[in-house]
């Protein structure tokens, strides 16, 4: 009986074991991901500014026009919650409502061409 009861330590050990080494490795996937996704961000603040002086700099453009126009872009969707949410598109072959991460619509199938795509937002 008590090499039994030895057998199951060693394998609720070998199991901790496993579960702990899953969890590293786990965290190590997580902490990469937060790099990737800050370096990511980082890139999207640098160009962001980059365009925004290039702006001002060529067009003179003042910076309550530009608060102005993210406002405008921010309530698109009703909302003034700091996202901006495009419309879904309008299939033009069966007219139903379909997302815009498709190139095609998801009911009859259709091509979904980046030209349809833009004039459905206008």
């Amino acid at each position: 009986m008590e090499f039994l009861w030895e057998l199951y330590q060693q394998h609720r050990l070998l199991q901790a074991e496993l579960n702990a080494g899953t969890a590293k490795r786990q965290a190590a996937e997580s902490r990469l991901a937060d790099y990737t996704l800050q370096a990511r961000c980082d890139r999207l603040e640098l160009v962001t500014h980059a365009m925004w002086t290039l702006l001002r700099e060529k067009l003179g453009l003042r910076e309550d026009e530009l608060v102005s126009r993210v406002r405008e872009l921010d309530l698109t969707d009703g909302r003034l919650d700091g996202r901006y949410e495009r419309p879904p598109l309008q299939c033009p072959a069966c007219g139903r409502t379909t997302g815009r991460r498709r190139p095609t619509c998801v009911y009859c199938g259709a091509e979904l061409s980046l030209g349809e795509q833009e004039r459905s937002e206008t």
